[in-house]
């Protein structure tokens, strides 16, 4: 009597072991897709060959799971028939799970920012299990349309968004994965024309008087992080790793530098020589006497224990002066310290170009730019240069 195929999954039995569980393949004698049991780590296929019993491991997702199954059913039907065993050319068929893993790999060797690596894996394994595909090349536009709904139903929004925002943000991040597994020339299932569309937010950013408050309720801690913030419009990653020698104090300016152990959003160190005020300059000098600092390779803006700390970090003490400030909305949840940036982007757009404007705030391209400016600002003649305007604020 022929062994029968059988379908399993590894589960938790909460003392540490996982044992195998059967999965139901059918119902009143017809297959039907199944239903993973709770908190499935693993599939496998059991079965019988040459006299002996076989455990094949096929993978973390259910479809790509019972598409093993269905096609390894397929094979003995025809060995029973004694027809030859047709080959399924999965091997020019990438498997959903596979594609996360390389996209994965793929934004770890590229060195992007740890949130921009956790952004990517968040949606592409997001979609892994919620897509209902097994493979990468069955995904079609109704598979995206499927996913987009899924995703309108079940994630949450940030507090200053909305559910078509998210819905784009996470269609953008799977671009990214098609372009990574098909290269530059991959075209994505989903046309632009049928994503959803989303109205461009007023940029906001900080006035003279907004950032009078913020200095006036900050410690002198606090104080020298907006200052620096407003003066260089780095990202929080990149407060985070600023050194003393990455500055030029007899000169005035600082730049951006990737690290052995850290590499900007783009990967590219930013050698911009981005002008300090003299005001920031001497404020920076003092920082480094007042805490006995005397290595270069010293971190400005450390943690407690002088190690790097996180973006995360630096934007909540930011947000603590804020309340404090009474401007409870300067830093929403989820957007970092992005105010800070798009308001030095748009001051030094203001004075020079947008083309300056990117270059120093290390943006790819000036369609990114342009949505940082604030454009009644940029085109107000009476705007202060943000030299000028920030480096002497509530002194």
């Amino acid at each position: 009597m022929r062994s029968k195929i059988v379908l399993l999954a590894r589960v938790p039995d909460g003392r540490g072991g996982f044992p195998f569980i059967k999965i139901e393949t059918c119902k009143k004698g017809k297959l039907t897709r199944p239903t993973p049991p709770k908190n499935a780590t693993a599939f496998y296929l059991r079965y019988s060959e040459n006299g002996k019993r076989r455990v094949e491991a096929v993978g973390q997702n259910i479809d790509q799971a019972f598409t093993a199954f269905c096609n390894k059913e397929v094979q003995r039907e025809y060995l029973k028939r004694g027809m030859d065993v047709p080959a399924f050319a999965e091997t020019d068929r990438l498997t959903i799970a596979d594609a996360v893993k390389k996209f994965v790999a793929h934004n770890a060797a590229k060195g992007r920012a740890k949130s921009t690596q956790e952004a990517y894996q968040r949606t592409a394994e997001e979609f892994r299990d919620h897509c209902n595909r097994a493979f990468f090349q069955d995904v079609s536009a109704d598979t995206i349309l499927e996913y987009m709904a899924w995703t309108r139903a079940t994630i949450a929004t940030r507090a200053s968004g909305d559910r078509d925002g998210m819905v784009v943000s996470r269609l953008q991040n799977l671009s990214a994965l098609w372009k990574c597994v098909n290269g530059k020339r991959g075209t994505f299932p989903l046309p632009w024309a049928d994503w959803p569309k989303v109205a461009e937010k007023p940029v906001k950013t900080f006035s003279n008087e907004d950032v009078a408050k913020l200095l006036s309720f900050a410690t002198i801690e606090e104080a020298d992080l907006i200052e620096f913030s407003l003066s260089t419009g780095f990202r929080s990653g990149e407060l985070c790793h600023v050194r003393y020698a990455d500055i030029d104090f007899a000169r005035g300016f600082v730049n951006v530098y990737n690290r052995p152990e850290w590499k900007t959003k783009n990967g590219k160190s930013r050698e911009a020589n981005i002008t300090l005020p003299e005001s920031v300059v001497v404020r920076i000098r003092e920082r480094r006497a007042r805490h006995g600092i005397t290595e270069d390779s010293a971190l400005i803006f450390p943690n407690a224990k002088g190690k790097v700390q996180s973006g995360s970090r630096v934007v909540e003490q930011l947000r603590r002066v804020a309340l404090r400030a009474g401007l409870p909305n300067a830093f929403p949840p989820g957007t970092g310290n992005h105010r800070f940036r798009k308001t030095f982007v748009t001051r030094i757009a203001k004075k020079y170009s947008a083309t300056t404007a990117r270059k120093l705030a290390g943006q790819n391209n000036l369609k990114t730019t342009e949505r940082y400016l604030d454009s009644e600002l940029v085109t107000q003649d009476g705007v202060n240069d943000i030299h000028e305007g920030y480096a002497n604020v509530g002194k």
